[in-house]
């Protein structure tokens, strides 16, 4: 497999975009903390907020949220009890 050396610009950048997601996150989970799962009823293009009779847990999707929050939580030393803590309660 060939090795990619990637810019480390680009790799900042990138990193910068993934800590505005998770502060985005633990911001709607702190908000909605009596929604059992991850709370994502909003549209992105608007950031209007769904009705709340349109938002459903799906369990699929809190799983495999709940893996991916447990997974990276230590490579975000910030965040890292907080995406702890989500996933548990996720």
């Amino acid at each position: 497999m060939e090795v990619i050396n990637l810019d480390n610009d680009l790799i900042d950048r990138y990193m910068d975009y993934l800590n505005i997601r998770i502060e985005f996150l633990l911001d709607r989970y702190q908000r909605f903390s009596d929604f059992p799962g991850i709370q994502t009823g909003y549209n992105s293009i608007t950031g209007e907020e769904f009705a709340k009779e349109d938002i459903y847990q799906y369990s699929w999707i809190n799983g495999r949220g709940a893996c991916v929050l447990s997974r990276f939580a230590d490579y975000f030393p910030k965040y890292h009890d907080e995406l702890m803590s989500f996933a548990i309660h996720t």
